[in-house]
């Protein structure tokens, strides 16, 4: 057997190829189109540093197979397939077992793996998106000569929603999602090709940037990153405003004193014959105190009328306060609806802008705690 390629991180015999989406992989044509299936396959095999799947993570297949047999027929997934690296290896793994023949605790990290293939695969998902927008970009060339992307990105969602069957509204969300993740947040794009992140969060990270520049975005999601995976999505939410606060809090500032010109109220009829009532962009200071004191008197009435629930009292206080209704806005004792925010001294004395927290809401430009 020729050994000759196995120091260079491939299989005997062959050529590593590269998966870092930059070009074609070695040995395929320069148009595009596949080289052999063979070389193909390796392209998949070999990770970002080069290493072959099976060099890095070689389980002993004999004791693997011994455990699927054993113990009445219930298999047992090989240890560290939760964190193993995304790629023909974990598929071939994960894909060979039955999810009911599994012990208990095998299940949970089999959902684990297969959501860490699942990000995989929407990694390069999205990748091969952009590389569509690329394509129809070099058709699309203004009378100066640079390319029209966002011509390019319209064409590429048309075909893209017909391929895939999505509605354009899809088909577009997800070309934006995927330019952003090629032009601006690469990084976070490397982190769900490499399992570390689901699209949720991914998500989270992009759309919570796009007010920052490029610069910024990434600086940000750089220091938020290495612990993204261990939060949830709204964990990671608020963690992201107070980092884009701090990052940029002129800025901020600025973008508050626009939205909240913006504020409003509106109705929307429901199809079951009821009625939403929404206020958008309040300030949140006053938001909060709002909320704060709709709970203090749901509460107090809950005490006097357990037939209905929390939520039921919140929404009839709600209105009632707003109707002038007496049975609920005339009584005393209920709480002023007062907030609590925490800041520290430099922010407060103007030295600073250091991002405040408002109890119940998060991280506030620091022109709301100087109130």
């Amino acid at each position: 057997m020729d050994e000759s390629n196995r120091d260079n991180g491939g299989p005997p015999g062959r050529r590593p190829q590269r998966r870092d989406g930059s070009g074609p992989p070695a040995g395929s044509d320069a148009d595009g189109f596949d080289a052999p299936f063979d070389d193909a396959l390796d392209a998949d095999m070999v990770d970002a540093d080069g290493v072959w799947w099976a060099d890095r993570v070689e389980p002993d297949w004999e004791a693997l197979e011994a455990a699927w047999a054993a113990d009445g027929g219930r298999a047992t997934l090989p240890k560290g397939v939760e964190s193993m690296a995304p790629g023909m290896l974990l598929a071939t793994v994960v894909a060979s077992v039955n999810p009911w023949g599994l012990a208990d605790g095998d299940r949970i990290r089999l959902c684990q793996a297969l959501r860490r293939m699942l990000s995989h695969h929407e990694g390069r998902l999205f990748a091969a998106m952009a590389s569509v927008v690329d394509a129809a970009a070099d058709h699309a060339v203004l009378p100066d000569g640079r390319h029209d992307e966002a011509s390019a990105a319209d064409d590429a969602a048309v075909e893209l929603a017909v391929a895939l069957r999505l509605t354009r509204r899809a088909a577009d969300n997800d070309v934006h999602l995927a330019l952003e993740l090629d032009r601006r947040l690469p990084q976070v794009r490397d982190a769900l090709t490499a399992g570390d992140l689901d699209r949720r969060r991914a998500g989270v990270l992009v759309h919570g940037t796009t007010h920052l520049s490029d610069h910024g975005s990434r600086r940000v999601v750089d220091g938020l990153l290495p612990h993204a995976a261990g939060w949830t999505a709204g964990q990671l939410r608020v963690r992201l405003r107070r980092a884009c606060l701090a990052d940029d809090p002129a800025g901020a500032a600025a973008r508050y004193r626009v939205a909240v010109e913006d504020r409003r109220v509106v109705m929307t009829a429901t199809d079951d014959g009821t009625a939403h009532l929404c206020a958008f962009d309040l300030p949140p200071d006053k938001a909060a105190a709002a909320r704060r004191r709709i709970e203090a008197l749901a509460r107090r009435l809950r005490r006097i009328d357990p037939a209905r629930t929390l939520d039921q009292l919140r929404a009839d206080v709600l209105v009632d306060l707003l109707c002038g209704d007496p049975a609920t806005a005339g009584r005393n004792g209920a709480g002023s609806g007062g907030v609590q925010v925490t800041v520290d001294l430099d922010t407060l004395a103007g030295l600073t802008d250091t991002p405040a927290n408002l109890d119940g809401y998060g991280p506030v430009v620091a022109d709301i705690a100087r109130r």
